[in-house]
């Protein structure tokens, strides 16, 4: 009796053995899985996450990059062509502006000529002569504005008809002429004096 409770009891004994070494077995199998697959798994999901991530961001970059670079392009160009319009401008004004200035001289040339061949006339005491040349004397330079040399041209021109005492029609005509283009110039009251001598001579 006493060996048939000892043979139960190894039994039992080798049952619990067993059972408990194929639980620490499926325990270990268990961690391993765990422990080795599991991290791999992650591992390769992070890994397919990472490249997906890195594929997203470099077309990202690469967009940014082209966009970036159209409108650089844009304002670089931009900024020529208002450059040019803005150089073309200055040029036609500044081309303009000594054409102008050009003109100017020519005909302030042109009434120097003038005076001095009024001058010559009026020294060989051909007053008529010298009035018609200090008249286109007065045009030239009311043309070129140059009111310096124009009060010059108006004073002689005031000394020919004192010196021709009478005038006749021809002479009368060109004072008229110088009267109306002085009218028009006088804009600043400046030469009110002139006007009205010119006006009385030839009344």
């Amino acid at each position: 009796m006493n060996n048939d409770a000892l043979e139960i009891l190894n039994h039992v004994n080798q049952y619990y053995n067993n059972a408990f070494t194929t639980l620490l077995t499926v325990t270990l199998a268990v961690l391993g899985f765990v422990g080795v697959i599991v991290p791999a798994v992650i591992q390769f999901y992070q890994s397919r996450v990472f490249q997906r991530d890195k594929k997203s961001t470099e077309e990202y970059i690469k967009n940014l990059i082209k966009e970036s670079k159209i409108e650089i392009d844009s304002y670089i160009n931009d900024s020529i062509k208002n450059h040019i319009t803005t150089l073309d401008s200055t040029i036609s004004e500044k081309i303009g502006s000594a054409k102008k200035e050009l003109h100017q001289r020519i005909i302030s040339v042109e009434g120097k000529t003038w005076h001095g061949i009024a001058v010559s006339c009026a020294a060989s005491a051909k007053y008529d002569d010298a009035l018609r040349c200090n008249s286109n004397a007065a045009y030239a330079y009311m043309t070129c504005e140059d009111e310096e040399n124009l009060v010059v041209a108006l004073d002689n021109v005031l000394k020919n008809i004192i010196s021709l005492k009478t005038l006749d029609a021809d002479s009368k005509e060109i004072v008229r002429r110088i009267a109306d283009h002085l009218a028009k110039f006088n804009k600043n009251g400046r030469y009110k004096k002139y006007l009205t001598e010119l006006s009385n001579s030839i009344r």
